[in-house]
C-alpha cells in the first residue's frame, strides 16, 4: 500500500509540475511524499521551487542545498541557486560562494536610469480612491508613480508600453532599460504603501495579463519579472507574482478597436471575469498589494480583480500602478 500511495502522489506531483501548477494542493503532494520517501530528489527540486515561487526564499535555498548535500552534481539545485539568488556551489570545497548581485538597487538611481526620474520617491506618493461599483464591493486604496498620458504623447512613459510586446518582437532582458526602471520603481513604492497601509508584511501580486499565459512568449512575460526582480529583499515582503495565473483568453481590451493581425478573441471585462478564468492562491489571510502597469478608470479590470482577491480571503488590498491615465483622473 504504501508503494502505491507514493507512485500516486509521485504521478499526481508530475503532472502538476508539468502543466506549470505551483498552488497549494502541488505544495502538500510534495511533502506528502518526502513523507513517504525523505530522499526523493525530484520532490525536494519541485519543493524548492514552489518555495521560491510563494516568495519563501530561506526555504527554497535550504531545500535545494538538501538536494546538493545528496546528489552533488544536481544540475537544477545547482543552477537554481546561481541563477536565483547568487550562490555558487564549489565542489571542490564542498561550499557554497555568494557572488554580489548584478543589480543593486543601493545606486544612485542617477546612475542608473538616467534622465528618467528628477528625484526619487518620496512620502507623497500619489494616491486615490478606487471606488465601489459592479465590479467592486467596497473601495480601495491606490497608489500610482506617474501620469499616463498615451501613446507618443508628451511626457508619456513609453517604458510601460514595451513591456506589452504585443507582437512579441522586442527582446527585454533584467539589463534592459524599461526593466530596470520598472524595478526601481517597485523597489522604491513598495516600502512607501507598506508603510502608510501599516503592513508589517504583505504579498505582492500582479494584475494577469489577458490572454492564457500559455499564449505568452517569455518576453511577453517581463513586466511580472521586473515586479519579482523589485521587489527582492524587501522586507516582510511575499512574491506572489505567479499565484494569479490567466487560463481562459479574455479580450485585450487595450487592442478592442484596433484592426490588428493576431487574433483578440475572448469576453470583456465583466463582473466575475477574473476568477472565472484564472487560477487564484495562497492569498487567503494574506495582506495583499496588487500590481498593474497602468490603471484607466472605467475598465474595471483592476476593480475586477481586487475583488477576486478579497472574495480568495485576502485580508487588505492595496492596489499600485506605474502609470496613471491622466484623462480619466
Amino acid at each position: 500500500m504504501h508503494s502505491d500511495d507514493l507512485h500516486k502522489l509521485i504521478e499526481k506531483a508530475k503532472k502538476l509540475a508539468l502543466t506549470s501548477v505551483f498552488n497549494e494542493e502541488s505544495l502538500n503532494t510534495n511533502l506528502e511524499i518526502l513523507k513517504l520517501d525523505p530522499q526523493n530528489i525530484s520532490s525536494m527540486n519541485r519543493l524548492a521551487k514552489i518555495y521560491s515561487i510563494l516568495g519563501q526564499e530561506n526555504k527554497a535555498i535550504d531545500m535545494y542545498k538538501k538536494v546538493i548535500m545528496l546528489d552533488p552534481n544536481n544540475n537544477i539545485a545547482i543552477n537554481s541557486l546561481e541563477r536565483n539568488w547568487k550562490i555558487r556551489y564549489d565542489p571542490i570545497s564542498k561550499d557554497y560562494i555568494t557572488k554580489k548581485a548584478s543589480f543593486n538597487f543601493n545606486h544612485k538611481l542617477n546612475n542608473m536610469v538616467p534622465d528618467f526620474y528628477e528625484k526619487s520617491c518620496d512620502e507623497n506618493l500619489p494616491n486615490f480612491i478606487i471606488f465601489r461599483n459592479q465590479y467592486l464591493s467596497k473601495e480601495c486604496k491606490g497608489y500610482y508613480h506617474q501620469d499616463y498620458y498615451g501613446h507618443n504623447q508628451p511626457d508619456n512613459p513609453e517604458f510601460l508600453l514595451e513591456f506589452k510586446n504585443t507582437f512579441n518582437k522586442m527582446r527585454i532582458t533584467s539589463e534592459s532599460e524599461p526593466f530596470k526602471k520598472v524595478s526601481v520603481i517597485v523597489a522604491e513604492s513598495i516600502p512607501i504603501i507598506m508603510k502608510k497601509s501599516g503592513f508589517k508584511e504583505c504579498i505582492c501580486v500582479v494584475v494577469p495579463r489577458a490572454k492564457s499565459y500559455s499564449t505568452y512568449s517569455k518576453d511577453q512575460m517581463m513586466f511580472s519579472e521586473a515586479i519579482r526582480h523589485g521587489i527582492k529583499g524587501i522586507s516582510g515582503v511575499s512574491d506572489g507574482i505567479n499565484v494569479i495565473t490567466r487560463v481562459k483568453d479574455t479580450l485585450t481590451t487595450h487592442l478592442k478597436n484596433r484592426n490588428i493581425s493576431i487574433p483578440n478573441e475572448g469576453p470583456e471585462p465583466y463582473p466575475g471575469i477574473t476568477r472565472d478564468t484564472c487560477t487564484i492562491d495562497f492569498i487567503k489571510d494574506h495582506n495583499v498589494i496588487l500590481i498593474d502597469d497602468i490603471y484607466t478608470k472605467n475598465v474595471n479590470i483592476d476593480e475586477d480583480c481586487i475583488q477576486a482577491m478579497y472574495e480568495c480571503g485576502a485580508k487588505e488590498v492595496v492596489f499600485f500602478s506605474i502609470g496613471f491615465t491622466r484623462s480619466t483622473r
